[in-house]
């Protein structure tokens, strides 16, 4: 986004109808940069989109994520929209399997992930003759996906596998004026053919083929027999995504009901679907995988949208940083060949990359990214800015002691958290109702991680816990992370929503984001002025 384009919101007033503002101007920006790499609408596929508008428009009333699951559980056909590219629209649906299973009522699963003329790769799958890389092979997922998804839709085909669940594939290629028409009817058919009398079917299917008049209607021709219940589950459905931020609801609420037998899952901002659904556009016009180009796109982005929010210039001209996705190493050895970046130094970043971890080299304008997410690249945007502000150069380990080394490294994780939120308000940190049952059922290290985060927040209400004094001294730099990163985000959520609800002005926030707190004791009781400030700051806890 343009600095002229920036300067075009409306002078500050409170954070949340500046949020409401920037959010509703970067996506009709996006949307206008969808419209330009994309082919013009054809007056058929507009009808299309405007049958699915009619009846995903408006809400009736606030439902839980429970009330959808017990719906599914009484339906015998369940249609789940899906962003192709977002991991939380599989998550859903995956959530939603599991839940028919356990009430008894395996269903067979619809994915348009697959092609129909590669459901015999899938079958021996699930019969365990075809190996993972073998079932990639033959249904040609590296030709026919421009988004490296796999990694979300293997879950669904995990559990199908350990529950001996079926999978009927339901895709194919079309094309002409009426390709959408034809996908439906083509995937009603193969549905028809695979269902069982009596079984009930929840199919993931692209979020415009689950208007009534479509898919299902298709479905409903195709099979020549009665229709028990069916169940429609769309997935952030814009205009009532931003009915619920016009009214603050947008951080509570799970889920709404639309109609009678349909309903609408909140699990995450349009500007992050549509910024996934960009992704694609892009990758596929320039016929590579996304990964090679989201990370910079996403980080100009977001620092850009960040410094305006938060009144920090840029000190750095944003198209000077280079920007290195996941993965790419050979930035530390270029480095190095130039006596820029130390032995000690180049060990210590590269322990942080195998651990999947980010982070910014201000002073050698650099950054790692280890995902590709928008939400990832926000995160780092936001301590970018801060470290270029203060001009620390970001490079570890940080010359301090071991106390204000740990609080430097949580505050930089809570400024890249609360820098995220104001992107992306749906994100959840893990508070402390995950993080007990985190300790109870979660692996050895994620107990460790459980056990020393929530002593530190009985350390924070005065209560003794001396395992805090463990968490500074942690010699395994990958826990010592992410025990940092588990508090940070917790105070960096607090944060955002303490700002809100008027807790903490945004002034504030921004002299802490630019103080470098060099003095000795300066982050440890930054720290804890900042938590105790937001200590009772209520934050909508969601199962979704």
């Amino acid at each position: 986004m343009s600095q002229t384009a920036l300067a075009r919101l409306p002078a500050p007033t409170d954070p949340r109808r500046e949020l409401i503002a920037l959010h509703q101007q970067l996506f009709r920006r996006q949307r206008r940069l969808i419209e330009e790499l994309t082919l013009p609408e054809t007056s058929v596929l507009a009808a299309y989109r405007r049958r699915f508008q009619r009846h995903a428009r408006s809400y009736e009333r606030v439902v839980t994520y429970d009330d959808v699951l017990e719906a599914a559980g009484e339906s015998d056909l369940v249609y789940v929209g899906d962003y192709h590219t977002l991991r939380l629209a599989q998550k859903s649906f995956l959530r939603l399997a599991e839940r028919l299973c356990e009430r008894g009522r395996p269903p067979l699963l619809g994915l348009e992930f697959v092609q129909a003329r590669f459901q015999p790769a899938v079958d021996a799958y699930l019969e365990g003759s075809l190996e993972e890389a073998e079932l990639l092979r033959d249904i040609r997922y590296a030709e026919t996906q421009a988004f490296d998804v796999w990694p979300n839709f293997r879950p669904i085909f995990e559990l199908a596998r350990a529950r001996r669940l079926r999978i009927a594939a339901l895709d194919r290629r079309a094309g002409g004026p009426r390709s959408l028409e034809a996908r439906d009817a083509f995937a009603a058919q193969a549905l028809a053919r695979a269902l069982r009398p009596g079984e009930p079917a929840l199919v993931l299917f692209g979020q415009l083929h689950l208007a009534p008049p479509h898919l299902p209607a298709a479905v409903r021709a195709a099979l020549r027999r009665p229709v028990g219940p069916e169940l429609l589950v769309y997935q952030n459905c814009e205009e009532i995504y931003w009915a619920l931020e016009r009214a603050g609801l947008e951080h509570s609420v799970e889920a709404v009901q639309i109609a009678d037998r349909a309903y609408c899952l909140v699990n995450s901002s349009p500007l992050v679907c549509q910024q996934s659904y960009l992704d694609w556009v892009e990758a596929t016009r320039e016929g590579e995988r996304i990964e090679a180009t989201a990370p910079a796109h996403h980080f100009h982005e977001a620092a850009e949208l960040l410094s305006r929010f938060l009144e920090v210039p840029l000190r750095v001209p944003i198209e000077r940083v280079a920007i290195h996705g996941p993965g790419d190493l050979s930035f530390l050895t270029a480095l190095r060949g130039r006596g820029r970046l130390g032995a000690r130094e180049a060990r210590a970043l590269t322990r942080r990359m195998l651990a999947r971890e980010s982070f910014c080299l201000h002073g050698q304008r650099a950054v790692y990214l280890a995902s590709s997410s928008f939400n990832h690249a926000a995160e780092v945007a936001a301590q970018f800015l801060r470290h270029a502000w203060i001009d620390d150069p970001g490079e570890l380990p940080e010359p301090r002691g071991l106390v204000d080394g740990f609080y430097a490294r949580t505050l930089d994780q809570a400024f890249g958290f609360f820098g995220s939120k104001v992107l992306n308000p749906r994100r959840k940190a893990r508070h402390a109702p995950q993080l007990a049952r985190q300790l109870a059922q979660g692996s050895t290290g994620e107990r460790e991680i459980a056990q020393l985060v929530l002593a530190h927040l009985r350390f924070e209400r005065g209560e003794r816990a001396p395992e805090v004094r463990r968490a500074y001294r942690l010699r395994d730099a990958e826990l010592w992370g992410r025990v940092t990163r588990a508090l940070g985000q917790i105070l960096g959520d607090k944060l955002y929503y303490s700002m809100l609800r008027g807790g903490i002005p945004k002034t504030v926030l921004r002299d802490v984001f630019q103080d470098p707190l060099e003095d000795e004791g300066a982050a440890f009781h930054t720290y804890l002025y900042l938590s105790a400030r937001v200590g009772k700051t209520r934050v909508p806890l969601r199962s979704a």
